[in-house]
């Protein structure tokens, strides 16, 4: 058994359903989240006036969302191991968004702690959605 290969079905790893379940995790939030701040800016709220709590728990929220569905894909589009991928989804986005902490040098604060707690389970959540969806 290659390393490629699921223990739970013995088929093979779909690089394909990963690929595009981290792409829309990540593309899809941060298209999500520029379209708000565009809509924010035309209203006249300033980042100052945004920057609250509601607005930290809404990111953590759109995160995990998005999150969950890029699992969702991922075990749809593999057809087996639908959790497994979804899970991998997960922990890409721990991968990436450790990058960017440490990139940007963010400081890590409580909202980036449940996300890096959360992610995986929610990425296995929607991959479980998916094999219901079967």
């Amino acid at each position: 058994m290659s390393l490629k290969q699921c223990k739970e079905c013995g088929q093979e790893i779909s690089t394909k359903a990963i690929i595009l379940g981290v792409m829309f995790d990540n593309i899809g939030y941060l298209c999500f989240i520029t379209i708000l701040g565009i809509a924010l800016g035309i209203m006249g709220i300033t980042e100052n006036e945004f920057n609250t709590q509601i607005e930290t728990i809404t990111n953590i929220i759109l995160a995990l969302g998005f999150t969950f569905l890029g699992g969702y894909i991922a075990g749809r589009i593999a057809k087996h191991s639908e959790v497994l991928h979804g899970g991998i989804v997960g922990a890409i986005g721990i991968l990436i968004g450790f990058i960017i902490i440490v990139a940007m040098s963010y400081p890590i604060r409580w909202p980036e702690i449940v996300c890096f707690v959360g992610i995986i389970p929610i990425g296995m959540g929607g991959g479980c959605v998916a094999r219901t969806r079967k």
